[in-house]
């Protein structure tokens, strides 16, 4: 493991948070547990954890090349991207935190990596519900890519 790896876990806000109050028991300093507290609140905050996310994805982003030479058959996104929200009618069909490999996948599309896209339906639908497959080829649709470079699987059991 290289220095970049380790480095970020010691300075994440919890363990910030708890060396400050080892650092407060250790020298029987209440301001410093209390300054410990304070800390933590102010980054568990959404008007300030988002802005600085949003900074550290940018940031890891900067040495990240575009993909120069990429060529394949074809682009396979996995189903998994969409979830099933209790509602009061019964569960809702949303995406999920995992609908970036649809927009990962379109990227590479608009690349030319691959002159077409293959997508998985998964199994986890309600009973009436438009499958996965269906729903990320609209997407990819909307995002620009023909329905002619678009095959969509049957709903698979596994991966």
């Amino acid at each position: 493991m290289s220095a970049s790896q380790i480095l970020p876990a010691f300075f994440s806000p919890i363990v910030l948070t708890l060396l400050l109050v080892l650092l407060g028991v250790v020298t029987r300093n209440r301001v410093v547990s209390i300054l410990a507290a304070a800390f933590l609140l102010l980054v568990s905050l959404p008007g300030l954890v988002f802005p600085i996310y949003d900074w550290h994805q940018a940031y890891s982003r900067r040495d990240a090349a575009p993909v120069s030479d990429c060529r394949a058959d074809a682009i396979v996104v996995l189903a998994g991207a969409m979830t099933l929200t209790p509602g009061r009618g019964g569960s809702v069909v949303e995406w999920g935190d995992a609908v970036d490999r649809v927009f990962g996948a379109v990227t590479l599309w608009q690349q030319g990596c691959a002159d077409r896209l293959v997508l998985m339906s998964g199994t986890q639908m309600p009973e009436g519900a438009e499958l996965e497959g269906h729903a990320m080829k609209s997407l990819a649709e909307r995002l620009g890519v023909p329905s002619r470079s678009i095959e969509v699987l049957p709903v698979a059991s596994n991966t």
